[in-house]
């Protein structure tokens, strides 16, 4: 029974499994997840692709699978991000996994792609214009998903502003996945937008490097060196890099030169001197080395030597116009300065395009000239170049130093004609009719500016300047009529002011305090302390005006309020002082009210208050005193009746309250003196209080005497 019991449960575990294998067979789909089956494949043929590169038939299926990933993670109701970063790594390997000098050949399949990327951003409504593309890739760069990142770049690239940022970033991407000539290439095309990007040179140097092009590397090592800031952190290289073509061709001129331009660009020119004369040594006609010597010898301060070395250049070359600046420079060097034109004209001549010659003539005319020839021969250029935004730019400058304003704004007038977005003309021409106490015509340069260029900081900066200043020559007119007694008048111009600073503010709490409006004084007062919480005068002038209202409890409020910030300062201490002794005064007058009643409980509560405020209320002490009288605490009531003594020496009555108490409590001694005292100070009068105490005087002296 065992056996065939076993012998059948192998028959029908085959069964099973014969069966089950027929089932995945016709449904492989329902038994794996696609989603898997495509990761394993997708890893797979990158792996191939990272083998050979160029195999066509591998990107092609690895940009269709991935399409058919996409595909069907939104015809299943998949995630949108998702499937858009699947089409995006689809148009990632189409396009750019492309090997430098090859190209795709496939635009209908990239546009499709492209099509349903876009269509689903835009169900995303994250929009397909640049800007948003730009924002997707930095986002998809910050996530660590770089080939998506680049796709999004390229797009944002497209548009002319987000260029350069979008190749630089695509090239620092390759440079992160080890693709240093993809890197180079993306690069290269940040410097056709900008070529004298030092930064850009340094990046395009070190993907070269990595690329093993040590000659290109160091032709941007050395452009790098153009930027000072760059100059400790790249001159080691190119020094290494030139010693090591100088040590496999010592008789190649171009490698000293580049040894010696990353010295000379830091400013060492013995060791310049040094390299590029090995490079006039090893090849006495070679112009670059002859030329560089020359400038590190201008440099050097010796311009007679560098202009004799441009002469010899010149002699087999009169039209270079380069030389003719380098010569300019050493002349001017030698405050030659009609010379150094003449050679800057003669450069302007061969190239009119010159811009480095046309600012250098400028600048001799500018700076090197006495400020009549200046303003004379500036004049005649602008008039024989009526279109020319920098001449005109430049006389303008010179007629603002030489204070001829008006003139100068004429001459900004026309810049602005020729380039409504020249910013520094706005810029001039505000300060000058700021100059001429003109703020009107000041604002509406610096607002004219502002439209023109829209964000410009100098130009927000001159607007600011000048509007304050309005605002200024606004308030010192408040002022003057706040202190003619005109408040409503300075409260309507304090009142235009939108953006209120905390100093204007406390104007406007003054002039509602002045027109006794002091529920709107306080309102102002506390404006002001909300923009500064520690702003003692907004404390003392709110409970200044708590006080005017009769409020006194709230005016002592904040007095102390405001003492605590300034502790020693004499206008708070008196007007706490004031409103404590007014207080105090209202209370007394409740508490002698409370007293005459017989509530004498009352009475002392509210003069120990009295008390708190004041501590040296005489009659607070005096009529507590007197309530001690009532309670027969005779010790007590002395000692009050001697507090009010010491703060009030001529209350009379003291003097006879504290007889009365010590009489009371057989102390005939200090009775006695105290009469004496009250009497002394009631000489000649004669009443109820007086006789009593002279007939007291008179018994104690028996009885003192008896003792």
């Amino acid at each position: 029974m065992k056996r065939s019991g076993f012998l059948f449960a192998c028959a029908l575990s085959g069964f099973i499994a014969l069966n089950m294998c027929s089932y995945a067979a016709n449904n492989y789909n329902l038994l794996l997840d696609p989603q898997q089956t495509y990761s394993s494949e997708i890893s797979r043929l990158e792996k191939d692709l990272r083998s050979n590169t160029t195999n066509k038939q591998t990107r092609d299926k690895l940009v269709k699978i991935y399409c058919d990933k996409a595909n069907q993670a939104i015809n299943n109701g998949g995630n949108i991000d998702d499937a858009l970063n699947d089409y995006r790594m689809a148009l990632y390997y189409l396009k750019y996994f492309i090997p430098v000098g090859l190209t795709y050949d496939d635009n209908t399949k990239a546009s499709e792609i492209d099509s349903k990327i876009k269509d689903l951003l835009a169900k995303q409504q994250k929009g397909v214009s640049p800007d948003v593309r730009f924002k997707e890739a930095k986002r998809l760069r910050g996530m660590g998903q770089f080939p998506q990142a680049v796709v999004e770049y390229k797009e944002a690239a497209k548009s002319q502003s987000l260029a350069k940022s979008s190749y630089e970033a695509i090239g620092d991407i390759m440079m992160v996945m080890s693709k240093p000539l993809e890197a180079a290439k993306n690069y290269d095309e940040c410097l056709k937008i900008n070529s004298k990007d030092a930064k850009m040179h340094l990046k395009l140097a070190r993907a070269l490097h990595k690329t093993g092009n040590m000659e290109s590397a160091l032709q941007e090592y050395t452009l790098a060196l153009n930027d000072p800031s760059l100059q400790e952190e790249v001159a080691p290289v190119v020094e290494e890099l030139s010693l090591d073509k100088i040590s496999k061709n010592p008789d190649d001129p171009n490698s000293y030169i580049d040894l010696g331009r990353s010295y000379e660009k830091r400013g060492k020119y013995n060791d310049a001197m040094t390299y590029y004369t090995k490079a006039r040594d090893v090849d006495p006609s070679n112009r670059t080395a002859l030329v560089n010597i020359a400038a590190v010898q201008a440099k050097q301060g010796d311009y007679a030597k560098a202009i004799e070395a441009y002469d010899n250049i010149l002699a087999s070359n009169p039209n270079n116009e380069v030389i003719h600046y380098d010569k300019a420079v050493a002349l001017r060097g030698l405050k030659q300065y009609k010379p150094a034109m003449d050679e800057l004209v003669y450069a302007l001549r061969i190239d009119p395009n010159y811009e480095e010659a046309k600012i250098l003539l400028l600048k001799i005319i500018d700076e090197d000239l006495a400020m009549n020839e200046s303003l004379n021969m500036l004049s005649m250029l602008v008039d024989a170049n009526p279109q020319d935004e920098t001449v005109i730019m430049v006389y303008g400058n010179k007629l603002y130093r030489a204070q001829k304003d008006f003139e100068a704004i004429k001459q900004y007038d026309k810049v602005i004609a020729i380039n409504p977005k020249n910013a520094d003309a706005y810029i001039n021409k505000a300060r000058l009719y700021e100059r001429n106490n003109d703020i009107n015509n000041a604002i509406a340069a610096a607002k004219a500016g502002m439209a023109a260029n829209p964000g410009n900081a100098a130009l927000d900066k001159v607007l600011k300047d000048v509007s304050a200043k309005q605002k200024y020559a606004q308030f010192d007119e408040a002022l003057k009529l706040y202190e003619q007694g005109n408040y409503q008048g300075a409260l309507d111009i304090y009142l235009t002011d939108k953006n209120p600073s905390e100093a204007t503010l406390l104007n406007i709490g003054g002039c509602y305090y002045g027109l006794q409006d002091y529920d709107k004084s306080i309102e102002y007062y506390n404006k002001a302390l909300l923009k500064n919480p520690k702003n003692d005068r907004a404390l003392l002038y709110i409970g200044g005006s708590y006080y005017s209202k009769g409020d006194t409890q709230k005016a002592v409020e904040y007095y102390k309020k405001a003492l605590v910030l300034k502790p020693n300062d004499k206008e708070i201490k008196e007007a706490l002082n004031i409103a404590n002794q007014n207080l105090g005064d209202d209370m007394l007058e409740k508490a002698l009210a409370l007293y005459n009643e017989g509530k004498f409980n009352e009475t002392y509560s509210v003069l120990n208050q009295i008390l708190k405020l004041n501590p040296t209320s005489a009659y607070a002490y005096y009529y507590r005193a007197l309530i001690y009288d009532e309670w027969k605490k005779y010790p007590q009531a002395i000692a009050d009746y001697k507090k009010t003594i010491s703060y009030m020496p001529e209350l009379d009555t003291a003097y006879y309250s504290i007889a009365v108490d010590y009489d009371t409590l057989n102390d005939y001694a200090n009775a006695r003196s105290n009469y004496q005292k009250f009497l002394s100070m009631n000489q000649g009068k004669s009443d109820t209080y007086t006789d009593y105490a002279k007939s007291r005087v008179s018994e104690l002296n028996r009885i003192l005497t008896k003792k």
